[in-house]
């Protein structure tokens, strides 16, 4: 499909922190959810397919904190997507460059 146009100075490195940001919380959050599982001395099951076994001797310790660093770290995406849907409209009704409208799957 056609590729949107980037944008320039502090809008394009905003949209690129942003974007990269998402990533990395995304990351994140897998990283701390099978160590928060682990230090519960819990295996990883995928959907019955396979199981990931505990890579380490269960911990209450780490369970506390990996337990709150991944809650802290979905309340950040939570907020971030939120932000993230809210610059789209704003791209759309304020700036009405048609950025969102290229994004929809039908105009691909």
């Amino acid at each position: 499909g056609r590729r949107l146009a980037s944008h320039q100075g502090m809008a394009g490195l905003a949209a690129k922190a942003g974007h990269g940001l998402l990533y990395a919380l995304l990351l994140a959050q897998i990283v701390l959810g099978f160590m928060f599982r682990w230090a519960q001395g819990e295996s990883f099951d995928f959907f019955g397919l396979f199981a990931v076994p505990a890579l380490m001797a269960p911990n209450p310790d780490w369970k506390h904190t990996l337990g709150g660093l991944h809650e802290n770290v979905a309340w950040a995406l939570i907020i971030l997507s939120g932000l993230h849907a809210c610059v789209a409209l704003v791209h759309h009704w304020w700036l009405k460059d048609g950025v969102l409208l290229r994004m929809l799957p039908e105009n691909r």
